[in-house]
This record gives structure tokens, C-alpha cells and sequence, in this order.
């Protein structure tokens, strides 16, 4: 009798086990409140859609009594934030509307199909549709998910020379059915590499396909590179030349009239393979010895930071200042003190710290590569053999014994002219009305 009930009891406590396990078991539908209502809505193009509130009205009963903050949005199960106009106020207008990010259907879901994993070719297209569905509810004990505002400041922010755009082109135009067993014939299972394709070609075949690039810019910022890109037939008709663009803070500097130049100022990211730092520590270590009065401040950090901290400490070099990176007013400040900038650089294309340093007014000693001389001439600095250490100490002498004069305020007014917002604004607007890269 002992043996019957405790069969019975491990009978019973396995079956419990069993349900709780199975009672756990994720089926995907657990987002569904069956005393709600659920709106679909299809959604077929990447990008924020807007459900305005004529559109709702014709479909959610009671529109006006509904407190929007208790809108919910659903896809594939999980909840996605959504954007509210006016719901601050309980009640939804007929101002009011609602916006969400939404995406297309892709082959996410099919991955399930596929008995092998990793027989999938690609998840960006489906093998069924192409429209997904986001559904609109309304939970009156739950508040929704939410995006959030925020605003950014722009303040001391640094201008970037490029950015990354990936440009994605899926071509469907044929099924590949996967595997065959024997000729004409394949499993029914999802085999690898099964799903749609672009037109099929065999050896020595070839097409040419065209991706998207909405909005491409295909200009530089400086000549140098321009002929540099059509050497290596990178050319389109509309190929502008516009700057970078330097912030109005730099404007804001003080000018100060220089008769002597002294104050040296050194900005990058010390890296030494382009920046040359080695190079400007050399010669200015020798000057200091050879007893010129001078001071050179080095701004920026990098891979070689370290580098010339300690070469700075065995010279005991006592005229060179490093600070670190800095940005901001901060930045400001020392081109404010500086009376000349200084660069050594075995390549460049358009230097920011040029452009900066023209916008508070200071002339500019570095070498003639790259962009750099399409910036820098006789009026607004001078311009040495990139490499030279004898040439650039031979300069750095003739400006401390004050051989050149430069015009502050005429060096500010060119960059103006050049690198300003307005400019450079006024450039891409005439670039994009004359048809872009066409």
C-alpha cells in the first residue's frame, strides 16, 4: 500500500512539474489583454509614421474620453515608445497626434523556419511579406512607453572631417529553393541558403546593380583632395570645394596686435607618424638651448602624448607646456594668449585647428602638404618643407627676430569669408539646389 500511494504521489508531483514547466513556456501572445481592444496598423516603409486624430477617430471608439497617456504600442510582442502631442493635458484633441519610428517586415522571423541554423542567407527580406504589424491599444492601468525629449548643446563641439552611411540594396527578383535531393525535387523543410535571390548569372557573367544614396555629397574640402579622388576616378559633374566650418566661439576671441611673436601654440592629436610631434619638440629643444626666448603650448593627447611628456622631462625643457586635450572656451583661450600657430604634419587635408586659429586672428607656421597652402600664403603665415627640421628652425628664428608682420583682423576677416556658418551654409544649400551630385 506504501508503494501504490507513492506512485501516486511521484505520478502526481511529476504531472505538477510538467504543468508549471509548461505553464512557463513563452508563446509569444502574453502582450494581448483580452478585455482590450487592439488597432492594426500596417506598416510597410522605415521612418516615423504619424496617426493623426481624424485618422484614430474613424477607428477608436470614445476618442475624447480616452486619457492618451495610456496608449501602448505593440510589435512582435514587444511594446515600442511612441511620441504624444499634447497629451500633458489628459485628453486628446483634435490637434493631437501620435508618432512612432516603424519598420518594414524582414526575415528575422523565418530563422525559426530553418532546421540548421545558420542556413538563413539573409534576414533583411522576407520570405512572405514585406509589411509588419504594429498594434495601438489602450490600457487604462498602465502607462505607455514613452520617447523621450532632450535637448544637446553644440558647445564645444568639434567639427568631424567625415561620416559613415551604409546604403543597403536588397534585389528579389527570384526564389532560390535550396538543396535538391534529386533534380527538381527538395525537402520541404527550409534547406540552406533558400529564399529569394537576384537574377541568377553563371562564369564570366556580370551585372550591374545601383544602390541607394539619398542626399550624397560628393564634394571635399579642399582641392588637394579633390585631385587626389579624380586621380583615382572618383568623379561626378557637381564636384563643389566647401570647408569645414568653424564655431562661432572662435570668433569671439580678442585680437591683439602683434609686433613680436613669442607665444607659440601647437593643437592636435599627437599622433607623431602624421603629426610630426617629434619634429616640433626637436627644434624648439634647440632653440631653447641656443638661448631664443619663446614659449610653445602643445594641446591635444594621443598615442604619443606620453611620448613627449617625457622627452619634455629628459631635455628639462622648460619653455614647452603640455595641457591635454582641451575644447570649448578652454580651447579658445589659448589660441587667445598665442601669438602664432604652429604645425609640422607630413600629411593633411584641411586642418581644423588651422581654420580655428585664422578665426581668432592668428597667423599660421606649417608645412606646405595637402590642403594647407590652399589656407595658409605670405599674408597669413609662412609655409616650410614638411619633414625639414633645419627649414622650419631657420623660420622659427626669423619670426622671434621679427621678420614678419601679419594683420590680425584681416586674418579673422578671411576666415570669415571662408569658414564661417553662414558661409559654408550659403555652400551646400547652392550645391543641393543645383541638383547635388548629378
Amino acid at each position: 500500500m506504501f508503494d501504490s500511494m507513492l506512485r501516486i504521489y511521484l505520478s502526481v508531483l511529476i504531472t505538477l512539474c510538467c504543468l508549471s514547466v509548461f505553464g512557463q513556456t513563452p508563446y509569444g501572445n502574453d502582450w494581448i489583454n483580452t478585455s482590450q481592444s487592439y488597432y492594426k496598423i500596417k506598416v510597410t516603409q522605415k521612418g516615423v509614421h504619424r496617426l493623426t486624430y481624424n485618422a484614430l477617430n474613424q477607428q477608436v471608439s470614445n476618442l475624447n474620453s480616452i486619457n492618451p497617456k495610456y496608449f501602448q504600442l505593440f510589435k512582435n510582442g514587444k511594446e515600442v515608445a511612441i511620441y504624444i502631442q499634447g497629451e500633458s493635458d489628459n485628453t486628446f484633441d483634435n490637434n493631437d497626434f501620435i508618432e512612432f519610428y516603424g519598420e518594414p517586415n524582414d526575415g528575422s522571423l523565418d530563422k525559426e523556419l530553418y532546421p540548421i541554423a545558420g542556413s538563413q542567407p539573409h534576414n533583411y527580406y522576407s520570405l512572405f511579406t514585406d509589411t509588419s504589424a504594429y498594434f495601438l491599444t489602450v490600457n487604462p492601468s498602465i502607462t505607455g512607453l514613452r520617447i523621450q525629449n532632450f535637448k544637446g548643446s553644440k558647445s564645444g563641439l568639434q567639427a568631424e572631417n567625415y561620416f559613415l552611411n551604409e546604403s543597403l540594396g536588397i534585389f528579389a527578383e527570384s526564389f532560390y529553393q535550396g538543396r535538391y535531393i534529386v533534380a527538381h525535387m527538395s525537402l520541404s523543410d527550409y534547406q540552406e541558403a533558400e529564399g529569394f535571390m537576384g537574377t541568377t548569372y553563371g562564369k564570366g557573367g556580370q551585372q550591374t546593380r545601383t544602390l541607394p544614396t539619398p542626399n550624397l555629397y560628393t564634394g571635399t574640402v579642399s582641392l588637394a583632395m579633390k585631385k587626389a579622388l579624380q586621380h583615382h576616378h572618383l568623379d561626378v559633374p557637381n564636384f563643389p570645394i566647401i570647408s569645414n566650418v568653424v564655431d562661432d566661439l572662435f570668433y569671439q576671441a580678442s585680437l591683439k596686435d602683434r609686433k613680436r611673436f613669442f607665444n607659440f601654440l601647437h593643437v592636435s592629436c599627437f599622433d607623431d607618424q602624421s603629426k610630426n610631434i617629434s619634429g616640433i619638440l626637436n627644434v624648439f629643444s634647440a632653440l631653447e638651448e641656443l638661448g631664443f626666448q619663446f614659449s610653445l603650448t602643445m594641446v591635444g593627447d594621443g598615442i604619443d602624448f606620453q611620448m613627449a611628456k617625457a622627452f619634455i622631462r629628459s631635455k628639462k625643457i622648460k619653455n614647452i607646456v603640455l595641457t591635454g586635450a582641451l575644447v570649448g572656451e578652454k580651447l579658445v583661450d589659448e589660441y587667445e594668449k598665442a601669438d602664432m600657430l604652429v604645425m609640422f604634419s607630413h600629411f593633411e587635408n584641411q586642418p581644423c585647428v588651422i581654420l580655428e586659429a585664422q578665426a581668432c586672428g592668428l597667423p599660421v607656421l606649417a608645412t606646405h602638404v595637402g590642403g594647407i597652402p590652399e589656407l595658409v600664403n605670405e599674408k597669413y603665415g609662412v609655409l616650410v618643407e614638411a619633414g625639414n627640421e633645419d627649414q622650419l628652425a631657420m623660420e622659427l628664428r626669423n619670426i622671434l627676430n621679427g621678420k614678419y608682420h601679419f594683420n590680425s583682423t584681416a586674418i579673422r576677416e578671411y576666415a570669415i569669408a571662408n569658414y564661417s556658418r553662414h558661409t559654408v551654409t550659403e555652400q551646400f544649400k547652392f550645391f543641393y539646389e543645383a541638383g547635388g551630385a548629378i
